[in-house]
């Protein structure tokens, strides 16, 4: 028997197949290979990022601990993340399911700092992740590198990102999910390199945004309107979280390197005292 027809015939269930059933194997193909590249680019930003997170100058023993763990963990999410709440979506069903997930970044937009006492932000983000597998994506908007937090409009209309490495904010059109601008930041006497925006906090009337600037150990003022920088406020190092009191009349900033906390004036935009506190503070919240 000829070789070259016996490796035909063994081919020839491929031809069974039609054009909507190679068209679905090719759309699940894509979509795999999309989810994998998210892995990919996580393995390319952990290195700067854990040197960054440990203080600088961790050794390749550091990196590789911690990098292990942290892939440990998001490979896990992944496979518990859809069994478990696949089971979830199984017993109450998917839409309920979704509007679970819908529910939790609802919290996270507009009501944060509520939220925030109760879990971490990033504990948020993990639990919206493991629901991922039972709802979908509405639209990817492309922003700067490393995008960290984001605080919505009163009015709702637009969302404001920060992007850490980038060292800008983003504005989305929340309607369109269309970027609608960008702000950029430098302080008097740094070097852009230095412009690591995080945190981010608009005022109830929607005229005004404070941002956190990291390692520029600044606190940008912005006209939310004209979106235009109005001041710079002088913090410690490494200036992360960044909380209003119910009045906002003050501005509470965790300086991460600084070990401490800076308490603002916001009228007149200026420091009142730093307060020391734990290790690497990253957040504060207010019990007012």
């Amino acid at each position: 028997m000829d070789s070259s027809n016996v490796r035909t015939g063994r081919l020839t269930w491929l031809g069974e197949f039609d054009r909507y059933q190679w068209t679905v194997f090719l759309i699940a193909w894509i979509g795999w290979a999309l989810d994998a590249t998210d892995f990919g680019l996580f393995a390319i930003v952990l290195r700067p990022a854990l040197t960054d997170l440990l203080g600088g100058q961790p050794t390749v023993a550091q990196l590789g601990e911690v990098g292990g763990y942290l892939s440990m963990v998001g490979l896990l999410g992944w496979a518990f993340g859809g069994f478990l709440f696949g089971i979830i979506a199984d017993y109450i069903g998917r839409v309920r399911a979704l509007a679970l997930s819908i529910l939790i970044m609802i919290g996270l937009l507009g009501y944060t700092d509520a939220m925030n006492a109760i879990a971490p932000v990033e504990t948020w983000y993990v639990a919206a992740s493991l629901l991922a597998p039972i709802g979908y994506v509405v639209q990817d908007v492309v922003v700067g590198t490393r995008p960290r937090r984001f605080a919505a409009t009163p009015d709702g209309k637009e969302l404001w990102v920060s992007a850490e490495l980038s060292g800008e904010v983003y504005i989305i059109d929340r309607k369109e999910f269309a970027v609608q601008g960008k702000i950029e930041f430098l302080p008097p006497g740094m070097r852009k390199s230095d412009v690591t925006p995080v945190d981010l906090r608009i005022t109830k009337d929607g005229k005004t945004a404070y941002v956190t600037l990291g390692h520029a150990a600044h606190v940008a003022v912005v006209d939310v309107a004209a979106r235009k920088v109005q001041a710079y406020i002088l913090v410690g190092k490494r200036s992360w979280g960044i909380t209003l009191t119910r009045d906002e009349t003050r501005l509470f900033v965790a300086n991460g390197f600084g070990d401490d906390i800076t308490v603002i004036d916001t009228k007149s935009r200026k420091p009142i005292v730093s307060i020391p506190v734990g290790r690497i503070p990253w957040g504060v919240i207010i019990d007012d």
